[in-house]
């Protein structure tokens, strides 16, 4: 596995992580 191939397989991964995590913040501000 080459370094690359971690950055483009990893990337997508990290950032659908994060989204899941802001909305669920902002749904949970949202909610008060």
């Amino acid at each position: 596995m080459s370094i690359d191939d971690g950055e483009m397989s990893g990337k997508p991964w990290v950032i659908a992580m994060l989204q899941e995590r802001f909305v669920s913040q902002i749904a949970a501000m949202a909610a008060r």
